[in-house]
């Protein structure tokens, strides 16, 4: 187990990014999507927090995650449901809870239709291969809609490859964008979302030329996604964005070795000491979120402010670390370990992190079980 590890969150952090997203956002739809509990940190609490700021609508995929925010927060929230539903039960609750289902399967919306007045979004796949209906589909939709008045259709979106290359006119996220703007022609949706945080970025970098709406998510918690530039001046407005790190991973020490030369660490003994080393037990493992692929030679971590790096593979509940360069007083029990954050005058990143394993931001976000516990500042 890992009773240490703590997972902090400056949620006046998350308001800022949130209301700095909002601002590059200008009047075009806004929703910050909060799936997989606010990408690992807690969908209650983030929420409650974005909408403290005045977020009107925020996204989930699963209607479990609708459920929870709509017992904890006030019904004048917009709750938008991207995932497909495909139960009966479920779509009752969605549609008496007065959540907006974004529809994306016919069968959904078919028995949405049997229902009363709704609101609802319509999802396409302009290029993804994932979720949405076919282009070709948008004709016979227009009539669905015209047969079915009592459903109303506000909002028009789809899923992007690649927002870090939407200013390239030659990429596969621009055709996506040019295949949006046919769509949008065909309705008259009041709201059109398609941007991630990177293509909102993109966007803003590109004169803010694209105009559609967008479902922000990892840079609420301060990661900037880099963007694909041509120009120097279009990388440096991405510079004069700023995003606040939220999120910082710490653990404690739970045990100390001493190893003479040729002792080995961990699984498979593929880490041996090459000297007299320090090591010392961190309480967290790949059953928590932290990654395996952090195993020695890849992984670091911070202990009284310097790097200090993983040996020997990472196990179920705890790593160990090479501490023997630190110096100072031998380490003792309970002491602090920062996995992503700041320590003393030093900082890991997430997206270091995410790096080194190969991994993005958001999977070692959500990869933190239940064990990591989750404090808000």
């Amino acid at each position: 187990m890992a009773p240490s590890a703590i997972l902090e969150i400056n949620l006046k952090a998350l308001k800022e990014n949130c209301s700095i997203l909002k601002k590059l956002s200008g009047a075009n739809f806004f929703c910050p999507m909060v799936k997989t509990q606010g990408y690992g940190h807690g969908i209650v609490p983030v929420t409650q927090a974005l909408f403290a700021v005045g977020v009107e609508q925020v996204g989930v995929v699963a209607v479990s995650e609708a459920r929870a925010l709509r017992k904890a927060l006030p019904n004048t929230l917009d709750i938008l449901v991207f995932g497909p539903v495909l139960n009966k039960e479920d779509l009752d609750w969605l549609y008496e809870n007065k959540c907006v289902l974004v529809a994306n399967n016919w069968k959904d919306l078919e028995y949405w239709s049997k229902k009363g007045p709704s609101r609802i979004h319509v999802k396409f796949d302009t290029g993804f291969s994932r979720l949405g209906f076919h282009i070709s589909e948008a004709e016979i939709l227009k009539t669905f809609f015209i047969k079915h008045p009592h459903i109303r259709a506000e909002g028009l979106c789809s899923q992007l490859l690649s927002g870090e290359e939407l200013g390239q006119e030659t990429s596969a996220s621009y055709r996506q964008m040019e295949r949006m703007e046919h769509l949008i022609s065909l309705f008259s949706f009041k709201a059109n979302h398609l941007f991630n945080t990177a293509a909102l970025l993109s966007s803003v970098c590109y004169g803010g030329k694209m105009n559609f709406g967008s479902r922000p998510g990892i840079g609420l918690y301060g990661i900037k996604p880099k963007i694909i530039f041509t120009g120097i001046e279009r990388e440096k407005k991405w510079k004069e964005i700023s995003l606040k790190p939220t999120s910082s991973l710490k653990s404690r020490i739970v045990g100390v070795h001493k190893l003479e030369k040729g002792e080995a660490v961990s699984y498979e003994g593929t880490w041996k000491a090459g000297r007299s080393s320090i090591i010392v037990v961190v309480s967290l493992g790949y059953g928590d979120g932290f990654p395996r692929a952090l195993s020695s030679p890849q992984g670091s971590v911070l202990f009284r402010g310097k790097i200090v790096p993983v040996a020997g593979r990472v196990c179920m509940d705890f790593f160990m670390v090479d501490v023997t360069d630190v110096g100072g007083s031998f380490p003792i029990l309970g002491e602090e370990v920062v996995i992503f954050g700041t320590q003393e005058a030093m900082t890991l990143s997430p997206e270091e992190q995410a790096e080194k394993a190969s991994t993005v931001s958001h999977e070692l976000f959500v990869r933190l079980g239940d064990r990591v516990k989750r404090h808000y500042f």
